[in-house]
């Protein structure tokens, strides 16, 4: 069994959320074509919804030997915008295009 099957379906299907950072890896850049579909996929699977959330993280800076972790810098604000809860419907790829859109918005308006 994947971890999907183990963990994170059962999860979903007793109302426990679950966050996913689609994009590989922390970055100092949005690369949406990095952005992987699991977290639409578990959703549409577990039949709940998907609640978009975009994150501006620059007070965590990127590690020297572990790219995930890297110091705090406290002087630098870190933004968090949530999205109405997103039912998803057929393949799912308006879903995954309007988090992408709704990121790459909020992205820009914090710059």
């Amino acid at each position: 069994m994947s971890v999907l099957e183990t963990f994170l379906l059962p999860s979903l299907q007793r109302n426990v959320s679950v966050l996913v950072f689609p994009q590989t890896t922390q970055g100092l850049r949005f690369d949406p074509d990095k952005f992987n579909t699991l977290g639409i996929k578990l959703a549409r699977r577990a039949k709940v919804p998907v609640i978009p959330v975009a994150v501006k993280t620059d007070a965590w800076g990127v590690g020297r030997w572990v790219r995930d972790i890297g110091r705090i810098d406290p002087s630098k604000l870190v933004r968090v915008s949530f999205r109405k809860p997103v039912h998803i419907s057929g393949n799912g790829e308006a879903e995954h295009r309007a988090t992408i859109d709704l990121i790459k918005t909020k992205l820009a308006g914090w710059q």
